[in-house]
């Protein structure tokens, strides 16, 4: 039985008493799953039924998204961030921090709008606007242009330490597809284009079962 099966079969009852929550790869995700995730991840597995878990927020339009722990903390229960899949006690426990603790502190989270502040207010890294190629993302997607444009402009001239050899793949999609939408001022490119990302992110993490395309800010305020 490979991990994503072992954690499924142990955390089914959980999970069916909550149709809020969705299981998906390795993760636990809120529903609905709309422009941000918000999710916890077994992020260790190991062969004696031990586990490690991670919660964290991102949007789902980061083309280059690698869902792991970006912006959010360890799973603790007291002190102990060790949890196994086998005791029943050991789960309850993990499941207790999930509904009392987790699940009300992510929940909020329901918009792209939602997402900068909290981020921000976590403090495990600089703020999001210290990291350009998720942040001209943000900013489109919230209609900024003038302000996204500008980020894009200085991603595609480098004058911001952007696009590093090991890194061309998820610079380059900025560079060669979203700038010149937002140079345009094509609002629908811009959307759709946003929108194909955060469908190559839920095809390639098995969630297209549950992501639920929706219209970006920019789109609603102009419709």
């Amino acid at each position: 039985m490979n991990r994503a099966a072992r954690i499924r079969r142990a955390l089914k009852p959980y999970l069916e008493q909550r149709p809020d929550l969705a299981f998906a790869g390795c993760w636990i995700f809120i529903k609905p799953l709309h422009h941000i995730y918000r999710g916890v991840a077994f992020e260790k597995v190991y062969a004696s039924g031990e586990f490690v878990a991670t919660w964290s927020v991102s949007p789902m339009f980061d083309h280059a998204q690698t869902f792991h722990l970006i912006d959010g903390k360890v799973v603790y229960a007291g002190r102990s961030a060790r949890f196994f899949l086998n005791d029943a006690a050991s789960l309850d426990a993990f499941f207790a921090e999930l509904d009392e603790r987790i699940v009300p502190l992510l929940t909020p989270i329901r918009s792209i709008d939602d997402f900068i502040p909290f981020v921000d207010g976590l403090r495990v890294r600089a703020p999001v606007a210290s990291f350009p190629r998720r942040y001209v993302k943000i900013l489109a997607a919230l209609g900024r242009f003038d302000e996204a444009r500008e980020v894009a402009q200085e991603i595609a001239e480098g004058r911001n330490g952007s696009a590093p050899p090991d890194l061309e793949a998820s610079w380059g999609p900025i560079v060669t597809e979203l700038h010149p939408l937002l140079e345009a001022n094509d609002r629908e490119g811009v959307a759709r284009l946003l929108r194909r990302w955060e469908g190559e992110v839920a095809a390639k993490y098995g969630l297209l079962d549950i992501w639920e395309p929706t219209p970006f800010p920019f789109e609603v305020a102009t419709s």
